[in-house]
């Protein structure tokens, strides 16, 4: 079962089976064994959610009854409306103050530069601490947390090419900022001064 449900992804499926193997050892409380098991998994182009249910006979648990459900459709609706949220997050950041968006914008292009040429590691990290910190901030949800990821990745993994993760990332941030593209103003290089600053100045 763990094999099918895996995919093919060997690490997948020794996790699938060492947890499945706990709840039938039965000696841990079951709810505390069946929260160690991945309860989410993609296989193909679905998503697949895992329950389980104790069949106990004679008040001894003689089986195990797992429960997969397709969740396709429910993720995909849920990520939808995280992105909407996040997009309206951004957008909201950009009009504030479209100058510093502006100059966040072109200073992240920068750090992603600099994470992908830069041969030091201790250097590379401070751009992608930076950069995690900074599309926080301005509401770039999912690429902060990517960036966080690749940083966890290469803190466990020193050796590990930074390459391909970080397309991704920059492919997303990048799509990100297409997708606000039409509610920002189109010049944005230029001073903002509230009414009152305004009126002091003239």
């Amino acid at each position: 079962m763990w094999s099918y449900l895996a995919g093919g992804d060997a690490r997948r499926a020794d996790a699938l089976q060492i947890g499945i193997e706990q709840i039938l050892e039965d000696v841990m409380p079951f709810e505390v064994t069946v929260d160690q098991v991945p309860r989410r998994l993609t296989l193909g182009d679905r998503v697949l959610e895992l329950g389980f249910r104790q069949v106990i006979d004679d008040g001894v648990f003689q089986q195990l009854l797992v429960v997969v459900a397709d969740v396709t459709r429910q993720v995909a609706a849920e990520r939808g409306e995280a992105l909407a949220r996040e997009l309206q997050g951004i957008v909201a950041q950009a009009l504030r103050d479209p100058v510093s968006f502006h100059r966040f914008a072109v200073e992240t292009e920068g750090l992603f530069a600099q994470v992908a040429t830069e041969a030091d590691a201790q250097v590379r990290a401070r751009a992608l601490h930076t950069l995690k910190g900074n599309t926080a901030i301005y509401g770039f949800a999912t690429v902060s947390a990517d960036v966080h990821a690749l940083e966890t990745a290469l803190l466990e993994e020193p050796g590990l090419d930074p390459a391909a993760p970080l397309a991704a990332i920059v492919a997303t941030w990048r799509e990100r900022r297409a997708q606000i593209a039409v509610y920002l103003p189109r010049e944005v290089d230029g001073i903002a001064l509230s009414r009152v600053e305004h009126r002091d100045l003239i």
